[in-house]
């Protein structure tokens, strides 16, 4: 069957390259949220999250269920090394520079008084308990990052456990969630991914999915839906599903009809660096927002041009964090990889 040989070349895909294209996409509308998005179309941040959950649960899930096929276990150690190197380098240093300048210029200034009442939190990536999304608090919107944080720390450990069943655990935490864990603490999106990659990973599974995602324009339908969903926005177990389905379209087949934009050399090249854009853009913004007022210059946070002008900003900086401070890392990883 067609889709059996399918299967097998989505098991020896090492690498999803429309899965960049879609972290572009997720990028740009975190960023816009924060600017011009605080004024119109505000649902785009909120769909680029979720979309960002989606990618992340699948992609850990898949890397899990892989190396248990392959070396009959799962390294919960090598796991939350390789993450550790990937999250780290670049989220304490910003924390740490920041920590600096507050005790430095402004530990007595409301802003400053209000970063070390929180910094506890932010530095123990527990801070989607505490606030969200607050861009009055230095490193406020990191609140997703410590959703994700959480998730890895957990369902490898669940999945360690217990194996393939998990899957159902996940189908349950993205009905549940959002009654369990409102306000964005948890994310039913994450779980939704998951549970893509157990359906994927069997062949069964696969075969299932295949029938609805199996057709190269099935990127295009459920992209169209993700569109729709920064204009309305639809309950929480809804979106994730949309999210995961919209992963599922572009990673079935890696020649879906998506799949020349999303591997765009610039667009491949925001999704790789977009955990530096994610984390640099909103202090960008707030400089921005103080260079304007100091020079009188017609540059808020919320106009077109402050928002091309952060993004230009930003992916230089986040290309010059990417080369000098997270690769070095990141090189260290193969050392925790599964043999």
């Amino acid at each position: 069957m067609p889709n059996l040989t399918a299967h097998g070349a989505f098991l020896g895909t090492s690498r999803f390259g429309c899965l960049d294209g879609l972290r572009c996409i997720a990028v740009l509308c975190v960023v816009w949220s924060h600017g011009p998005g605080l004024l119109f179309l505000a649902h785009f941040g909120y769909a680029g999250v979720q979309l960002f959950f989606a990618i992340s649960g699948f992609l850990i899930t898949t890397l899990l269920l892989r190396e248990r096929t392959r070396t009959g276990s799962i390294s919960l150690r090598d796991f939350y090394a390789r993450r550790a190197l990937r999250i780290f380098p670049l989220y304490y240093t910003l924390f740490f520079v920041y920590l600096g300048a507050v005790f430095a210029f402004g530990r007595h200034q409301p802003r400053g008084v209000e970063f070390l009442s929180n910094a506890p939190y932010i530095a123990t990536f527990t801070s989607n308990w505490r606030m969200s999304d607050n861009l009055g608090v230095i490193l406020g919107h990191t609140w997703s990052l410590a959703v994700e944080e959480q998730f890895y720390l957990l369902w490898p450990m669940l999945l360690a456990a217990i194996g393939r069943p998990a899957a159902w655990i996940a189908l349950a935490l993205a009905f549940v969630s959002p009654a369990l864990f409102a306000g964005g603490r948890i994310s039913p999106a994450l779980f939704w991914g998951a549970l893509l990659a157990a359906v994927l990973d069997n062949p069964h599974g696969f075969s299932a999915l295949w029938v609805v995602f199996g057709r190269r324009g099935a990127a295009f339908v459920m992209a169209f839906l993700f569109a729709g969903t920064i204009l309305i926005r639809v309950a929480q177990p809804a979106h994730g599903f949309l999210m995961a389905a919209l992963v599922a379209a572009c990673v079935i087949r890696e020649d879906n009809v998506l799949a020349s934009p999303l591997r765009w050399p610039p667009i491949a090249k925001i999704g790789i660096v977009s955990y530096g854009v994610y984390l640099l853009h909103p202090a960008l913004y707030s400089s921005i927002s103080r260079v304007g007022s100091a020079l009188s210059l017609p540059l808020k946070p919320h106009d077109l041009p402050a928002f091309f002008l952060v993004l230009m900003m930003t992916m230089a900086a986040a290309l010059l964090s990417f080369r000098y401070l997270e690769t070095p890392f990141l090189r260290l990883r193969a050392r925790f990889s599964p043999r």
